[in-house]
């Protein structure tokens, strides 16, 4: 008899891991669903401009399009779904413009993305400049209202910010 991952694992193929015993006899498990990925959706107007930013200027790449959702992946493997803010599967209460969102990306060579960035006519809020804490950074905002933070690392970090 094989040991059963979950009780219903075969009808909703959602994976469980049982962290019990496994005791046949008794046939009672506690069941605790397992993560098996983790992705950031940003809510945006407009979803050609946000799609050309991380496609276009920081080389993701498209893995899923509809008219309302783009899934993205980066090339470390990162992914980033961006949504429609006014689609039917955001709540109304939750179609407003970011506001506390910074998305940050680690790159080689950060100068070369504010030329691209220019290139584009993104909205440039900052451009590149080096920080106490050994990273140099730029500050772009989004169509959807988030600010996206490309940042390459320049030195060791100042013990003062440790």
């Amino acid at each position: 008899m094989s040991r059963p991952t979950s009780l219903a694992a075969a009808e909703t193929g959602i994976p469980f891991q049982a962290r019990a015993p496994y005791i046949p006899w008794l046939r009672v498990h506690i069941l605790v669903p397992t993560r098996s990925r983790m992705l950031t959706n940003l809510l945006t107007d407009n979803l050609a401009s946000t799609k050309a930013l991380f496609t276009e200027l920081l080389d993701f790449r498209v893995e899923f399009e509809a008219d309302w959702f783009i899934s993205l992946v980066g090339p470390e493997g990162s992914q980033l779904g961006i949504m429609l803010r006014t689609s039917e599967f955001v709540p109304e209460a939750y179609q407003q413009p970011a506001q506390g969102v910074m998305i940050t990306l680690v790159v080689d060579g950060v100068d070369r993305y504010y030329e691209k960035a220019n290139q584009f006519g993104l909205q440039i809020v900052e451009a590149p400049r080096d920080l106490p804490y050994g990273q140099r950074r730029l500050l772009i905002r989004d169509a959807s209202g988030a600010l996206i933070d490309v940042s390459s690392p320049t030195a060791p970090l100042d013990p003062e910010y440790s």
